[in-house]
């Protein structure tokens, strides 16, 4: 099975070939880390290890990198003589996991899951142990950490309801993959229950919770809160509402919302945060053909008499913080079906929280946001533009939903120290 498995990989490598030597033509951190995509590393790439046998976290994205931020933090604080290695797959993953996680010894691309790749790369790191974020099994990687008694366990593992039909047609084969994670430690037991069906072993899988609901994100003081509304042209008081995290369709409901919240405040300003900071163009796109002009978050300060009542964010690694400008915050992916994304950013900062009908990705989460009332599920474009309505015109209301958000955010902590406390056996 896994020939077949190897040979479909190849299959669609065969596929993508044409655009990956397009962006392997226009050079930049792609051409940079193919290499490492083989299991080749130059010494400098590992010279922060100085021989030693790291730890390897591998979170394959920007989402997942953050997620795992507090974990690396304290691995470093128990196991202070351990070094750290973190992979990801993206190159914005790597750009944030240079930003964010500055205390790891060594940052890498992670191997294509090939047999020879896997192979050059554990023989050259020599992991200690593997943590792998969330839904990361790749199962020749697995098979060679198996092959070299390497420990290797899922953390902050999730198998999201959307998903789970497709592994469980891979059963057979996932359930030997399975076999070659040392411990599966879940963020819920809905979770853990997929993983067992899928074949986990049930002495093997834990729920330990959420990463997530650990992140702290530095607090910004009021006075910068301030000065950044100066510099957008913001006056204190005016209706924010921010869009974070963005897909395709979601950016034209987002600005339907602010040209209805315009008509009762005309100072109302739309923070539209694409997910992807390629769409850019697009999002801007979508406030032009409303007639509403645009700013972007890395020109500010804004001239005097500059008052875009659009603000695109075009920076990464910086939502989190930027949460805090809203007065009403809608989190994307989740009006289209994309699966939603992290609730819990502005929860931090208390901001009352709007998401769309598609969750599959956070369905747990979301439903303990519902059931709490921390947040309200909004099923369309048109039922987006009536709730922002609705919070403008009941800031009490609003103010409630947000404290309650963040009041479940505290709640719901812990899951880095039982992470840490499952680890020590293998460290």
């Amino acid at each position: 099975m896994y020939g077949l498995y190897t040979l479909g990989l190849l299959v669609v490598f065969l596929a993508m070939l044409p655009r990956l030597l397009a962006r392997y033509g226009r050079g930049g951190a792609f051409r940079g880390g193919i290499g490492q995509r083989r299991g080749r590393y130059a010494p400098e790439d590992l010279a922060g290890l100085r021989g030693r046998r790291p730890v390897w976290l591998h979170a394959v994205s920007v989402g997942e990198v953050l997620a795992i931020r507090g974990l690396v933090q304290a691995i470093r604080e128990r196991w202070r003589d351990v070094p750290v290695l973190i992979s990801t797959v993206t190159e914005t993953g790597q750009a944030v996991a240079a930003e964010r996680l500055a205390e790891a010894d060594a940052r890498i691309y992670f191997p294509y899951d090939l047999p020879r790749s896997v192979r050059r790369a554990l023989e050259a790191i020599r992991p200690r142990l593997v943590l792998l974020a969330e839904t990361e099994i790749w199962p020749n990687f697995l098979r060679a950490c198996g092959d070299r008694a390497i420990p290797a366990v899922l953390v902050n593992g999730r198998i999201s309801p959307r998903s789970f039909p497709r592994y469980r047609l891979a059963r057979p084969f996932l359930r030997r993959v399975l076999r070659d994670l040392t411990l599966c430690l879940m963020q819920g037991d809905a979770d853990a229950e997929r993983l067992r069906t899928l074949g986990a072993a049930a002495d093997r899988v834990r729920v330990t919770g959420n990463l997530k609901y650990d992140l702290r994100t530095a607090p910004v003081p009021a006075g910068e809160r301030r000065a950044w509304l100066t510099s957008l042209g913001i006056p204190e008081g005016a209706a924010v509402l921010l869009a974070g995290s963005t897909h395709r369709g979601e950016e034209a409901a987002a600005v339907a919302a602010l040209c209805a919240l315009r008509q009762a405040d005309p100072e109302a300003r739309l923070i539209l945060a694409p997910r992807h900071p390629e769409r850019l163009a697009e999002a801007e796109a979508a406030a032009t053909a409303a007639g509403l002009s645009c700013g972007r978050w890395s020109a500010r300060p804004f001239p005097p008499l500059f008052h875009p009542p659009v603000i695109l964010v075009d920076t990464v690694g910086e939502l989190a913080r930027l949460y805090v400008l809203g007065t009403v915050v809608f989190v994307g992916g989740s009006l289209t079906p994309v699966g939603g994304h992290n609730i819990l950013e502005p929860a931090q900062h208390g901001c009352p929280i709007l998401f769309g009908p598609h969750m599959a990705n956070f369905a747990e989460m979301a439903a303990a946001f519902l059931a709490e009332g921390a947040a309200v599920q909004v099923a369309d474009a048109p039922g987006l533009t009536a709730a922002v309505l609705a919070l403008a015109r009941d800031p009490t209301g609003a103010k409630r939903l947000g404290e309650a958000a963040a009041a479940l955010l505290e709640r719901h902590r812990g899951a880095t120290v039982r992470t840490v406390a499952a680890l020590e056996a293998l460290l």
